[in-house]
Formats: structure tokens, sequence, C-alpha cells
């Protein structure tokens, strides 16, 4: 039987550098312009939130723009699946893990559900905050671990996806049917 290609899919990211390249230059103006027209008191705490925001933005947009362009944000191989988002990365879940995979439309967007035999151990990985939306996640879709395409600019079809990891993969798990919520 010949070895599985691992799948990878990249996420590009938006123009979300750029924009606020543009707030922090357009902040910066409206200090320059606050501090040097010092006769209008009711513009200082104007210039002082301008100096706020940039102080609090610049490390993110630093972070995005020392990012790569094109970034890993979905991997499937023989370990497992790994997930890469910053609110849901808990590294590779383990094909032994994993109890089903299926597509969910949620009204507006499709999305990949993942159903694992024991949750406990990949929630643990998260932090507190992630751990709040993994829940939310858990009540909304049945299971707190969902690639959701639509949010991190992936281009890929999740009805194409899911086919190619159940022919690539399909007997590293055995799956069962996902639990139905009453």
């Amino acid at each position: 039987m010949p070895k599985p290609q691992p799948i990878v899919v990249h996420y590009h990211r938006a123009n979300l550098p750029l924009l606020g390249l543009a707030f922090l230059a357009m902040a910066g103006i409206f200090i320059v312009q606050a501090w040097k027209q010092t006769e209008m008191l009711y513009a200082i705490p104007f210039w002082i939130m301008a100096a706020l925001f940039i102080v609090m933005s610049a490390p993110f947009i630093v972070r995005e723009m020392c990012r790569p362009a094109q970034n890993e944000i979905l991997i499937v191989n023989e370990r497992g699946i790994c997930y890469r988002h910053p609110s849901a990365n808990v590294g590779f879940i383990a094909w032994r893990d994993i109890a089903g995979i299926d597509v969910y439309h949620n009204g507006k967007h499709w999305l990949l559900r993942l159903y694992l035999r024991d949750n406990a151990p990949y929630l643990a990985k998260l932090n507190p905050i992630n751990r709040l939306f993994a829940r939310f996640y858990q009540l909304q879709f049945n299971t707190p671990f969902c690639v959701f395409p639509f949010r991190h600019h992936i281009d890929v079809n999740v009805h194409e996806l899911l086919t190619e990891i159940e022919r690539e993969y399909g007997s590293y798990y055995h799956p069962t049917p996902p639990i139905q919520a009453a």
C-alpha cells in the first residue's frame, strides 16, 4: 500500500498589517497636530487615547508584519490532524483519538468538525480563554474542535477536504457515528 501524501492547507493573511500601519500613521498625525495646538485643551484626551492606541497595537502589528505571508494552518499526515489556529492549537490530534470527522453547515458557512474519543487531554492544552471558546463550540457544534475556513482566509472546499482525508487516511482511524445533540 503506498504511503499517503500529507495534506497541507495554507491560510493567506489579510492586509491587516497595512491597515494597522495606516491607523498608526493617522494616530501619529493626530498626536502631532494636537501637540502643536496646545491651546485646545479638549484635544488632550484624544491624543492621550491615540498614544495608548499606538502603544497597545504596535506589538500586534509588528508580529503580523514578521509572520510569513503563507502559513500552514491545517496539516493532515500519518500522525493525525493539526489545526494551527492560535485559538485552537493543541498540536497534533492523533488518529487513535479521532472518533469521527464530518462537514457541517451553520446556516451561512461550511466547517469541518472533529469528534474526539476524549476531549479532556486536548482541552487541557488550551489557555483558559480559548477553553471558554471550546466550550461554546461544544454547545453550538457538538464538538470543541472545528476547522473554520471562512474565518482564517483558507481557500479550501471542506467537502473536497473531507473526501481527500477519507481517501488518504481513512484506514488510519475507525470512525464511529458522531453523537447527535438531543
